[in-house]
């Protein structure tokens, strides 16, 4: 996409409404030439058929998983390909807003193989996209990339055709920064007996997994691959495109943003609006006072440089919030008198 915008972030521990995001669930057609459709948004099951997955299909089973959360997103993407296309079909799905991937094989091979695997993940760390996958075991994440912060891998040992996508669906509809992955309640899967050393050798090895606590059936954690948290990653990509979408609207619907402080002001303006809506749903902490931890500084036109206004560019806007983040474990103490 072609804007007149960049913004950088640098996560310094601190760093969405992706709560408008969708999924596109990518299905690998086995066969020498499996008939292909085009990329379809289906915001039902019987869309699904009639985009072309009948009930009987993985895809379909997988749809199904992702629209039986509770919180699912009110639609999801289905593209297929065939197999050794599935890179390629990712790369021209991109020019689309979905968010999260899925990966489905139709036959007998319900998931792709830790190869392909692998190079979908490296290829979706160079994009603002996420993946989501499964493995049975913790060897399953032995030849993906460990420093990649945009896979998600959900260790998962029962029968349900791509499992990650009950994770996709119970948190694609959510609002960025009003929840974290760890805990949440998963539909239409069975959680795994595993003991503490098992659950914390998934998250050793890059995995989540899913288990029963306090009569609920919850993820163990909500890390990305790499170990970061997968929120912490939503959340920086909301304030990025949000910024980068609202100063685009500056320029699109202004005859001219003005380079003086009138014109610096509707820049500083947006970025504003943009931090308060990432502090409404969670993402920014708040100070003692009460009073949201963010700043916005934007110098004015007396500190700018001849250079850059004979050139029409304007470095100098400045932000910066306090990550608001989450409790994931709590220690009680208490005291018994006699």
């Amino acid at each position: 996409m072609a804007l007149d915008v960049k913004v950088k972030i640098d996560i310094n521990k601190p760093i969405g409404k992706l709560g408008y995001s969708y999924p596109l669930m990518l299905v690998v057609e086995s066969g020498e030439s499996p008939t292909i459709n085009d990329y379809k948004e289906c915001k039902t099951l019987d869309e699904v058929v009639e985009a072309g997955y009948a009930t009987t299909t993985n895809a379909y089973k997988t749809a199904n998983l992702i629209f039986s959360q509770n919180n699912a997103p009110t639609k999801i993407a289905i593209k297929n390909c065939k197999s050794t296309e599935e890179v390629t079909t990712i790369t021209d799905c991109t020019k689309y807003n979905w968010r999260q991937l899925i990966v489905v094989c139709e036959g007998s091979t319900t998931a792709p193989t830790t190869t392909v695997m692998k190079s979908i993940s490296d290829y979706i760390e160079t994009t603002e996209k996420m993946y989501f996958c499964s493995v049975s075991a913790t060897t399953g994440t032995n030849t993906l990339t460990k420093t990649n912060a945009r896979t998600v891998v959900f260790m998962y040992s029962g029968t349900a055709v791509c499992p990650e996508a009950a994770l996709v669906g119970a948190s694609a509809g959510l609002t960025v920064g009003s929840f974290t992955y760890k805990n949440l309640i998963l539909n239409g899967i069975t959680p795994l007996e595993l003991i503490d050393t098992q659950i914390e050798a998934a998250h050793t090895a890059g995995a989540i997994t899913f288990v029963a606590k306090a009569g609920d059936n919850v993820t163990t954690e909500g890390k990305a691959l790499n170990g970061e948290y997968i929120d912490i990653i939503d959340s920086k990509d909301f304030v990025i495109q949000n910024i980068e979408y609202k100063l685009q609207k500056v320029f699109n619907t202004t005859n001219k943003v003005p380079y003086d402080n009138n014109g610096i002001a509707m820049l500083e303006s947006a970025v504003i609006e943009v931090m308060r809506d990432a502090y409404n749903n969670g993402i920014i902490a708040t100070n003692e006072d009460g009073t949201p931890a963010y700043s916005v500084s934007f110098a004015l036109r007396s500190a700018t440089t001849d250079a850059d206004r004979k050139a029409r560019k304007y470095p100098y806007g400045r932000f910066s919030f306090v990550l608001a983040g989450a409790i994931h474990e709590a220690e009680i103490t208490g005291e018994i008198t006699i």
